[in-house]
């Protein structure tokens, strides 16, 4: 925390010396580096053991303790890049979320990993609109058509898979799955959510997400083979 970095800040203070308090600071790193390490510290030849308390109780196998791993948590989402006259449809993220603030595709979770709340509002925003889904005869088509429109009221045609991009972010490792959708009707609903139609060659403009900047780039490598 705040108060506890200033606390630790203002004893070392009281501990470093007014007169050479470099040839100090240089003599502690010397000593961490090659006597009182973290893994086995070599005390019988530590000359300040005497002032040392961890020493006295003992304790100096057990300082510093180790740091916990985070458990790392395996999630899948779906990106869609929903194009319109040769524009992408792009959602600022809220913020409280990861990347708030930044501008993204339309994104969600796989639809086994919705939280309660996602799945509510989706349903919300299907029932109280009428949107229709085109698929094209693909089924995995029709299901994401269908989370674009819950998404943000938008009716599309989805495609095939574009790319898959893995990455990890603090305690998270996803993989996101990305598609090419063609705009059919509708704009995103007043659902609070800013959004803009960008050209690709305008979306290095914009501060993207991590993800969303490498799917710019293969976006703008490989242009939409239909303008509407």
């Amino acid at each position: 925390s705040v108060e506890g970095q200033r606390r630790l800040w203002s004893f070392a203070e009281t501990l470093v010396p007014k007169r050479s308090p470099g040839q100090f600071n240089q003599a502690l790193m010397e000593l961490g580096a090659t006597v009182c390490t973290p893994d086995k510290p070599a005390c019988d030849r530590c000359p300040v053991r005497r002032c040392c308390a961890a020493f006295a109780d003992g304790a100096q196998g057990a300082i510093p303790q180790s740091a916990r791993r985070p458990t790392i948590t395996a999630v899948t989402e779906i990106a869609v890049v929903v194009e319109r006259k040769g524009k992408c449809l792009l959602l600022k993220r809220p913020a409280g979320e990861r990347w708030g603030g930044l501008w993204d595709f339309v994104r969600f979770p796989v639809e086994e990993e919705r939280t309660p709340r996602q799945r509510e509002e989706g349903k919300r925003r299907k029932s109280s609109s009428k949107v229709r889904t085109h698929t094209n005869g693909r089924t995995i088509g029709a299901s994401l058509a269908r989370r674009v429109a819950e998404t943000t009221g938008v009716e599309t045609e989805v495609g095939d898979l574009l790319t898959e991009l893995r990455h990890g972010v603090t305690r998270f490792r996803i993989t996101l799955r990305c598609y090419r959708a063609r705009w059919i009707a509708g704009e995103p609903d007043a659902s609070g959510i800013e959004h803009r139609w960008v050209a690709p060659h305008q979306l290095h403009d914009l501060p993207l997400s991590m993800t969303g900047r490498k799917l710019a780039r293969l976006i703008q490598q490989s242009p939409s083979p239909a303008a509407e």
